[in-house]
Order: C-alpha cells, then structure tokens, then sequence
C-alpha cells in the first residue's frame, strides 16, 4: 500500500540522500509524519539507514512537534499515523471544528487504516462519519441545484432606469407653454428668469419724474385795462 513517501522516493526508496526527505518536508508534511508513515511500513520502499525505525533520527522525528501552520493536524497523531479518539477529543477541546479536522485528515491518512473517515481511527471515525455524510449530502445538493437565471436581474435594473428617465423628463417643455422667450427654472448653473427692460439712459421716465405734475399757464385778468393776459404762469 503506497504513502505520500511514494512521491517522494527515487527508484523505490527514501532516506536522506538525494533530497527526498528534504522534499516531503518541503510540502509541508511534519517530521513526525514521515516518521509514522516510515514506521507502518506500509510504502513498501526501502528506507535509509539514517531514518530506519530504531535509529536515534527516526526517534527524535517520531516524536518532534515541528510542523508548518497549516499542519497541525500530526498534533493529534496516534502511534498509528491515524488521529485516535484521544486525538480527536483533545483537538475538539482545544477549539478545532469537524469541518476542519475533515479537510486535514488527508494528511494523516496515507499508510493509515482507512475506517471510513480518512486519517483517523476506528472510534475517532465512527464518531465523525455523519459529519462526513452530512458534508457529502450538502455538496450533492449543490451540485444537483439549477442555476439561477441571472435574467431577472437585468431586466430589474431596466426597469428601474427607464422609470428614472419618466421622472427626471418634463411633462412639458417650458419653451412651449408661450409668452415667455426665456423658460425660468432653476438647474445646475443656478437659475435663469424672464428679464426685464431697463430704461435707457436720459429717459424723463427715470424715477418719479413720470407721475410729477406738469406747468401750464392760465389766462389772468387785468382789472385795469380790461385785458386777457397770459402772462402770469400758475403751476397746478
């Protein structure tokens, strides 16, 4: 049965010359890992002597806790490579959810028992399986959902554009109601009105002077000679 070591191995073996060890570290695989995948034996490679099971490297990785972020899941590891229910009680203990535990048992699975939750043991899987199958249900329900018509959307957005259209027109142009040249109305530029003519310069009609009374003469009598006269000017 292969393990992720198998990626990693050259002409059917792994161990620390050539690099291989330094890539299934690279991918992100912990010491411990590689160490328990190494320790199933379960690859069917032939192992380095520097990393074979007993030897003081093999020790140190099997029980190292290094690891990159994203990896935390060989925290919880059995002996097994598999996260057992004590694992799994712990990780839930210390806030992980299911979902996450789900998405990282791949990475404890290669060279594991598979119980039907990849990456944990018999109890650990049980308890997991119908969050596994609830999981599953959902992404065929997804996929089995029509797509919505985005349709609906567009014609809405018409809709309320040509409604904005009618509002923002008229009912009538003001230039065609008559008796005005200039429509008054108030825009963008601030207000335009119907003008009025301003007197022209040395017009009488400025001010007061149009409503002032005008002088004319009035014919007098001379009582001594008998004689109209028009030359005494009464102002009325």
């Amino acid at each position: 049965m292969a393990t992720f070591l198998n990626q990693f191995a050259t002409d059917n073996r792994f161990g620390v010359a050539g690099g291989m060890l330094a890539k299934a570290r690279a991918a992100g695989y912990s010491d411990k890992q590689i160490a328990t995948a190494i320790g199933g034996g379960r690859s069917g490679l032939k192992i380095g002597n520097l990393i074979l099971p007993g030897s003081p490297m093999h020790t140190q990785m099997a029980t190292s806790n290094r690891g990159r972020p994203g990896n935390w899941i060989f925290h919880y590891m059995g002996g097994s490579g598999a996260v057992g229910m004590e694992g799994l009680d712990r990780a839930l203990a210390e806030g992980r959810t299911t979902e996450e535990l789900l998405d990282a048992g791949y990475l404890t699975s290669p060279g594991t028992e598979d119980y039907g939750v990849p990456g944990f043991g018999k109890k650990a899987s049980d308890y997991l399986m119908p969050f596994q199958q609830k999981r599953e249900e959902d992404a065929k329900l997804r996929e089995e959902a029509p797509e919505e018509d985005p349709q609906w959307a567009t014609d809405l957005s018409q809709t309320l554009t040509d409604l904005t259209k009618q509002i923002n027109e008229p009912a009538v142009t003001p230039t065609e109601m008559g008796g005005y040249s200039t429509p008054s109305y108030v825009g963008k530029g601030g207000t335009t009105s119907l003008k009025i003519d301003k007197p022209k310069r040395g017009s009488r009609d400025k001010g007061t002077r149009r409503f002032r009374r005008s002088s004319f003469s009035m014919p007098t009598t001379n009582t001594a000679s008998g004689k109209a006269s028009n030359s005494s000017a009464v102002n009325v």
